[in-house]
């Protein structure tokens, strides 16, 4: 498995950068990435519970 880093990017003056990214490179964590989610049928409770998973796994790290 790889090791996951959450870290914040800065520019050289201590300013925040936000980076941007495209679907198929965010990895969900049943090994799928957003694309394939985002490309399949899916409900609204669904949805709801995809992305409430995600921002449980983010908080514990």
């Amino acid at each position: 498995m790889a090791v996951r880093k959450v870290v914040e990017l800065q520019d050289h003056g201590g300013n925040i950068i936000h980076p941007h990214t495209e679907a198929i490179a965010v990895f969900m964590s049943d090994g799928h990435n957003l694309e394939e989610h985002m490309s399949e049928d899916i409900t609204e409770e669904e949805l709801r519970a995809l992305f409430n998973h995600t921002q449980m796994a983010v908080n514990k790290t």
